[in-house]
């Protein structure tokens, strides 16, 4: 039994408009906004396809209200000299990548994304993850410091954006 009934996980072919609105069926207008959360996925996904992926979520979300989160925007720099040193960096995942033969496109920086879906559109919200150390809560379970915390989330981000023709039907 679903201990939050407001929380789903669905599978859906995010390139498949079809596959998404299916998966989010069970959604009402009435039933407020949603929340559309990825991670590990955009890195996959050529220009053309994060493009349509977009457009996907930009539809439900002007059918449902709410935002899309992803993290899939950059890697973090990671200290080399702390004890995360051996965790991911982009030369580390561009090797491991391309000696396992997996393609990835990588937004160029976070400059380039923002506006890539900024020309979507979208609002986008950057969200530094070293202003949220204090709310993670995985790591206090792996009795991790804060100063190793702090090292391993680096300068990653998120992005939180909503779909700029609903802000705009809020303020009318």
């Amino acid at each position: 039994m679903n201990s939050h009934p407001n929380l789903y996980f669905e599978a859906a072919d995010v390139l498949h408009r079809q596959d998404m609105i299916t998966a989010t069926s069970h959604f009402q207008t009435s039933d407020g906004p949603i929340v559309i959360i990825n991670e590990g996925l955009l890195v996959y996904l050529t220009h053309e396809q994060k493009k349509i992926m977009a457009e996907n979520i930009k539809y439900l979300l002007n059918r449902l209200g709410g935002c899309w989160i992803t993290i899939d925007i950059n890697f973090p720099s990671i200290d080399q000299s702390g004890p995360f040193s051996q965790l991911h960096t982009n030369e580390v995942i561009n090797d491991y990548f391309q000696f396992k033969g997996i393609q990835t496109y990588p937004f160029e920086s976070v400059v380039y994304a923002k506006s890539f879906f900024e020309k979507l559109g979208f609002f986008v919200e950057q969200r530094c993850f070293r202003k949220v150390l204090l709310e993670m809560v995985a790591p206090y379970h792996r009795n991790v410091s804060k100063d190793e915390l702090e090292n391993e989330v680096g300068s990653h981000i998120s992005f939180v954006m909503r779909c700029k023709s609903i802000l705009y039907n809020f303020k009318s």
